[in-house]
């Protein structure tokens, strides 16, 4: 559910101070994190949203926001209750993400330069090594990156999308794994697929009515067409060639053929609409003959006679 609320100073501080580079962390301040945009590779900020036991039970409890500012282009204000005005007329958006998401620039960056599967690392030497890369040449810090490794949710996606071993009781080893992450995206699309999860959002539902999947006796197609947007949802947080193998794991044969026939229907001719001949009126016929010869006369009007034998002394008899 989404809530309306004036941020707190302190929020709108930390973000003029992400914009700016960042802030360090300290215990009781917000910290945003300049990270990676997992599908376009810009930095971009997120938010951690820590929840202490006393709220969730547990010891700790974390989540990360993204957080997005909508500016107008022209200057723009808040009308609030009490006859208060706030002059800053920027949205902000924060949008709990998927930590998987986050690390799939982290992971891959840490990945072995010959294309080869890696060794089992301690995810704290992973997250040392992509800080040292993502960080060059770049807004991107590497106390960002090392401390979005202490959030408990990160090493909850770690397990998910990565093989792993316990050396001990303390220890644990991770290596990415490319299948597992593919796997773990495929069961997110096939949630948001689901009938009872797609048809919630009007929006979605308008999305398979233009490709005419909403008509009785549509239903494999139609199922076809919600996972095809689901795909499509899930693919604003994957690098192109993820995207790419996503859609590749899908068949959509039967469904770009129905998509295809549609749009080949739509551009033949419609036989009982015969294409408008042009009639011309009699009247506008005449109207222009008479014109064009007024125009003739006219101008012979204005050629100088003066001279010239009349044509009626052509057709008189010769005097003798």
């Amino acid at each position: 559910m989404a809530h309306i609320t004036i941020a707190p100073a302190e929020v709108c501080c930390a973000l003029d101070a992400g914009n700016k580079g960042g802030i360090p962390f300290a215990s009781g301040h917000l910290q945003l994190l300049r990270l990676p945009h997992p599908r376009t590779g810009v930095p971009s900020l997120f938010l951690p949203h820590i929840t202490n036991a006393a709220v969730s039970g547990r010891e700790t409890s974390s989540s990360i926001l993204e957080v997005q500012a909508i500016a107008p282009n022209s200057s723009r204000s808040w009308l609030l209750e009490g006859d208060q005005i706030l002059a800053d007329g920027k949205l902000l958006l924060m949008t709990p993400v998927d930590p998987v998401f986050l690390l799939i620039p982290i992971l891959q960056a840490a990945q072995p330069l010959d294309g080869s599967i890696g060794n089992f690392r301690p995810a704290d030497d992973i997250f040392e090594e992509a800080a040292s890369k993502l960080t060059q040449g770049s807004a991107i810090k590497g106390q960002d990156v090392l401390r979005l490794a202490t959030l408990d949710c990160v090493r909850g996606a770690l397990n998910r999308i990565c093989d792993s071993k316990e050396v001990t009781e303390e220890l644990t080893v991770y290596r990415y794994s490319h299948s597992k992450l593919l796997q773990s995206i495929s069961a997110k699309v096939a949630r948001l697929s689901q009938s009872n999860v797609f048809d919630v959002y009007p929006s979605l539902q308008r999305q398979l009515a233009k490709d005419g999947l909403l008509d009785e006796g549509k239903g494999e197609l139609r199922q076809a067409g919600r996972t095809r947007v689901a795909c499509e949802m899930v693919s604003q947080y994957l690098p192109p060639d993820m995207t790419s193998k996503l859609i590749a794991s899908h068949d959509f044969a039967a469904l770009e053929a129905h998509i295809q026939a549609l749009t080949d229907e739509t551009n033949l001719p419609n036989p009982t609409c015969p294409t408008p001949t042009l009639k011309v009126n009699e009247n506008e016929k005449k109207r222009k003959a008479v014109s064009q010869s007024s125009k003739g006369v006219s101008k012979l009007m204005k050629v100088n006679t003066t001279g010239m034998s009349k044509i009626s002394t052509f057709f008189k008899k010769q005097a003798k």
